[in-house]
């Protein structure tokens, strides 16, 4: 097992690597697909396209609340996308509890939790991630 100063080294360089992947430009898309560019007859079907794009291959939260809102925008049918709202939502409330839980410190233990909530997304990606707590939360709920 690594030393405390080689396990945080690689945890700090893990979290810039993944905060340096590339990542889908909503902006312009979101410009493009608003209410009324999506009311557009020959914009519909693109925005559909894109929402559909990334609400299959998307890989964070960002990209699919995206999706949904342009699949709303556009008039594509909720069954879709993978996922509903109540979902990602529900998803996204799980996520951020998870992350408040394992504390603020920098404890030995702090840190162990935090390097695989990390390790997580690196190996799943967030939204898997996120879909997965969501999938557990609502499993525990019946």
């Amino acid at each position: 097992m690594a030393d405390v100063t080689t396990r945080s080294t690689l945890l700090i360089e893990l979290t810039g690597r993944e905060a340096a992947l590339p990542a889908f430009d909503v902006t312009g898309v979101r410009r493009l697909c608003d209410l009324r560019g999506a009311a557009d007859p020959q914009r519909r079907p693109l925005c559909q396209r894109v929402a559909r794009l990334l609400g299959n291959q998307g890989t964070d939260l960002m990209e699919a609340f995206t999706a949904l809102r342009l699949a709303r925008h556009s008039q594509l049918s909720a069954d879709q996308l993978p996922y509903d709202e109540a979902t990602l939502e529900l998803a996204r409330i799980r996520y951020h509890a998870q992350a408040r839980s394992v504390g603020e410190g920098m404890d030995c233990e702090s840190r162990r939790l935090i390097g695989l909530q990390i390790a997580e997304r690196a190996r799943h990606g967030e939204l898997a991630t996120m879909l997965a707590l969501a999938k557990e939360a609502r499993a525990k709920s019946k």
